[in-house]
């Protein structure tokens, strides 16, 4: 490619992402809609020749890649030329990566622009994409809070991406699209092969170059964006749980979690099966992950540096976290825990542009997803030798300790906010749902779980009593689920759970009453008339603010689902309880570890026959979508290539373009950045149901100055239980 044609095509790409990132429907639909020429119509679309003809620039030899000469060239392998790789890592070996030059940086750079343009449109330019939290706009009152809360959860919950042709057709795995797998897997090992430590030399971060962390925030976004599937929109509420029961599916007769669908990106990802491959993207996502930890635990004040790609990256590990190669591989490597912590930090380290509450329904969603491992959950048990996050407490116990205690923080912030915000009851009923799946292998819990466990316990089985507002009742099936699990297959190793339960067993006993209460006094307990609430799950509740009540069959769902978790609890504390009391009315003073000693070592044959568990992992579906999407077009808006969606007069636009384009090929200068700005709207999504609940089993500088002067001509141009 000749320096002439390099910068013509550099430009071209510039300009073309400048005019779809302004685009509107009128222009998308004369991309994607059938076009007649002379009274015949094209075979293809516009949109899609200009998506195969990005994808054949950002793999073109001597502009964006050095391929190897024809008597070099490696084979094919499953349709991937190993020669045009980026860099090593993932996708097939036999290519040799030469040193990268800044004009085919900044080349890459460009279409890869023109590749988020073509998917996003003008999404980041919308005006108000970033901001907070509910808890930023709370206002003194209650109500006001609870307003503010679910207006945050509405905005979060709107479409940013309005048209999804684009992203259909490259990831449509029926279309033949060119260089799909050397661009995933390139944008994977460029991303995951960075060092954000400068080889682990104090204060070495700063200086690891500028161009070629922007380089890997770049990757990060745009493999976000490939990984995004329109189809995840059709799964509600009702099916985005995927449960299972594996004492009725030993061994390998059923998948954890369901496959990836017809999305080419994912199955690419799902794929990645070598040890190379799978040892490559651990170490890399753990080590990036891993500097929200490095730079708490330094010794030296700011020695360590955080990337600014953290939310992207968390986005890349929730598509991870559906993969068996790579799950397993973080478990033999003993790289899960690592994970595991550093995806808690990220959680209380969002960016002031992304939403903390889209930042957290990630979060959840990944130790959801990891936690429907039995390989993962048994792996909790290793002690937390880390630093807990901000929000949580120092405590003493296992990495199990540290996801109940965040999961257990979360829910309580969420507690009166969940009611009215559906985001909040989202993110609350993944992390009940991780826990519970936890607790099944959990071999211990500290002191420190214990007593939050038993406070929200509490608060919870306190607001079923409450004229007002009964919101947690929604979650107390899920507790007495997760301490069935731990009564019935961990109760030796957790005497102090079951102590604590003995010490409530009045509590206990309030709950058994309310189930046994007849269900239109619990529907009519503040006086109001019951209608059909718009939730129909078992744990829904009364929301004073919006006046939604349930209805009768739901409480009386809502009843079954928490006697089938009480009842043996109840048989538990029936037998247990009389006889501590007993014993310790027989000593003048007994301390609570004298106690914890008098409980029955064993209960077998106190319990009946424990149930077949349920482990709860969690599809792709409509909350999921929207979070990925907003994450990433609101880090896009922030990011490396946000200067092409700034916006200035509309007037000079069009002038500035054309004159700019021209002085690009001579002068090759300028430098320009913005803010987005607009707005689009669209359906809001709705809570996940509570799944597996009462029913069981009866068993140089040439790219540079073209991307400089481009930019010169056109810059002003879940579920409720």
């Amino acid at each position: 490619v000749s320096d002439e044609a390099a910068v013509a095509l550099t430009n071209a790409a510039l300009l073309l992402a400048r005019l779809l990132a302004a685009s509107g429907k009128d222009l998308q639909d004369a991309l994607w809609l059938p076009v007649a020429v002379a009274g015949r119509a094209l075979p293809r679309a516009l949109g899609e020749r200009m998506a195969d003809a990005t994808l054949r620039a950002l793999f073109l030899d001597g502009f964006t890649v050095d391929a190897p000469k024809d008597q070099e060239a490696p084979e094919l392998v499953d349709g991937v030329d190993p020669g045009l790789l980026w860099a090593d890592g993932v996708g097939p070996e036999g290519g040799s990566v030469g040193k990268l030059s800044d004009d085919m940086r900044e080349n890459r750079k460009a279409f890869l622009m023109l590749l988020a343009a073509v998917i996003c449109g003008g999404a980041p330019m919308q005006g108000d994409v970033g901001g907070g939290s509910a808890e930023d706009l709370a206002a003194p009152t209650d109500k006001e809070k609870l307003a503010a809360a679910g207006a945050v959860a509405s905005k979060a919950a709107l479409p940013m991406i309005a048209d999804d042709r684009p992203l259909e057709y490259l990831s449509c795995p029926g279309r033949s699209v060119p260089y799909r797998g050397e661009l995933l897997f390139s944008l994977l090992s460029v991303a995951l092969s960075y060092d954000p430590h400068g080889f682990g030399v104090p204060y070495a971060g700063y200086f690891t170059g500028k161009k070629d962390e922007e380089m890997v925030h770049l990757c990060l976004q745009v493999a976000g964006l490939l990984l995004q599937g329109s189809e995840d929109m059709r799964t509600d509420q009702s099916s985005a749980w995927a449960c299972r029961r594996p004492q009725e599916q030993p061994g390998e007769a059923g998948r954890p979690l369901p496959q990836q669908g017809a999305q080419a990106f994912r199955q690419l990802v799902a794929g990645i099966s070598s040890e190379r491959e799978t040892s490559f993207i651990v170490s890399g996502v753990v080590t990036l992950i891993g500097t929200a930890v490095d730079e708490r635990n330094t010794y030296l004040p700011s020695s360590m540096r955080v990337p600014p790609f953290l939310p992207e990256l968390l986005v890349l590990v929730f598509h991870l976290s559906v993969c068996d190669a790579f799950v397993f591989r973080a478990c033999e490597q003993g790289d899960l825990n690592p994970l595991v912590e550093g995806v808690l930090h990220v959680s209380g380290q969002a960016p002031e542009h992304v939403e903390e509450d889209i930042v957290s329904a990630l979060t959840w969603a990944t130790l959801l997803r990891l936690s429907t491992y039995r390989e993962a959950c048994i792996a909790f048990n290793d002690d937390f030798t880390g630093d807990a996050p901000d929000d949580t407490p120092d405590f003493t116990g296992s990495v199990a300790d540290l996801i109940f205690m965040s999961g257990l923080w979360r829910i309580s912030d969420y507690f009166a906010t969940a009611r009215v915000s559906g985001i909040h009851r989202c993110t609350s009923e993944m992390a009940l749902c991780t826990m519970a799946n936890v607790s099944i292998f959990v071999e211990e819990l500290s002191s420190a779980t214990c007593g939050r466990f038993f406070a929200l316990l509490e608060r919870c089985a306190k607001s079923v009593q409450g004229k007002r507002s009964r919101g947690g009742a929604q979650w107390l099936p899920y507790l007495l689920e997760i301490l069935e699990y731990i009564v019935q297959y961990q109760y030796p190793t957790n005497t102090r759970l079951a102590y604590g339960m003995a010490n409530r067993f009045s509590v206990f006993r309030e709950l058994q009453i309310v189930c046994a209460e007849p269900v239109d006094r619990i529907v009519n307990a503040d006086g109001r008339t019951s209608k059909q609430s718009g939730n129909v799950s078992p744990q829904s509740s009364e929301c004073s603010f919006t006046g939604d009540v349930v209805s009768e069959e739901v409480v009386s769902r809502w009843q079954q689902d928490l006697q089938v978790h009480l009842d043996p609890i109840m048989v538990l504390l029936n037998g247990i309880v009389p006889q501590l009391e007993a014993e310790v009315e027989k000593r003048d003073t007994v301390t609570s570890d004298e106690a914890k000693d008098m409980l029955p070592k064993s209960v077998l044959g106190l319990l009946p026959a424990p149930p077949a568990f349920v482990m709860r992992g969690l599809r792709y579906n409509m909350m999921t979508h929207r979070a990925c999407e907003r994450c990433l077009v609101c880090c896009i808006a922030h990011g490396p290539i946000a200067s092409a969606w700034e916006t200035d007069e509309a007037e000079e636009g069009g002038a500035d373009a054309s004159a700019g384009a021209e002085e690009a090929a001579d002068e090759r200068a300028a430098d320009k950045k913005g803010v987005p700005a607009g707005a689009e709207s669209g359906r809001a999504f709705s809570p996940l149901p509570r799944a597996g609940g009462a029913k069981r089993s009866s068993s140089s500088s040439r790219g540079r100055a073209a991307a400089d002067a481009a930019a010169t001509a056109t810059t002003r141009a879940v579920p409720n239980g």
